[in-house]
């Protein structure tokens, strides 16, 4: 199991050509490649998902948070062939099994592709991560669309927000 983007610590996403290995060497080996997109699915990344940034195909996926847009859910998804061998409650999720928290899924998954998101998620996180990389203290941008992360100089004392330089 991993996550494409370490969102936590910093935003490190993972390389394409690592999570590229990383599935050959688990699909080489029988296993399943569960990735983990809490945090980085439903569009955060520009694409529905982030590993599909990578091209590469998993058997199983988590996701919450941006699934319902604030209201708790949380599902798996997994290939039918996976899915076929699971037992029921082998799967699927705290917050997933109402009809509310269902409405309030499909609500938002529609309202995201139908507005563009993916797109719009593209643009702006390319204008933050320029107005982020002309900041004179930033020496680094991480991340993708607008899971981004930047990496300050060392010398430059904590308490000053880099938010003040972002204002028109």
């Amino acid at each position: 199991m991993l996550e494409c983007v370490q969102g936590e610590g910093g935003v490190w996403p993972a390389t394409s050509a690592y999570l590229k290995a990383v599935e050959a060497a688990v699909h080489e080996r029988g296993m399943l490649l569960i990735v983990d997109e809490v945090q980085t699915g439903f569009f955060r990344n520009g694409a529905p998902f982030c590993f599909q940034l990578a091209g590469i195909e998993t058997d199983i996926v988590s996701m919450a948070k941006g699934i319902a847009d604030g209201f708790p859910m949380g599902a798996v998804a997994a290939k039918a062939e996976v899915a076929d061998l699971m037992r029921p409650g082998d799967h699927g999720s705290t917050f997933g099994g109402n009809p509310l928290a269902a409405a309030c899924a499909r609500a938002t998954v529609e309202a995201l592709v139908s507005e563009g998101i993916g797109e719009h998620v593209i643009s702006v996180g390319a204008h933050l991560r320029a107005a982020l990389e002309a900041l004179p203290h930033v020496v680094e941008v991480r991340g993708h669309g607008l899971m981004l992360g930047a990496q300050r100089r060392r010398d430059v004392p904590y308490g000053r927000s880099p938010a003040r330089f972002l204002r028109p």
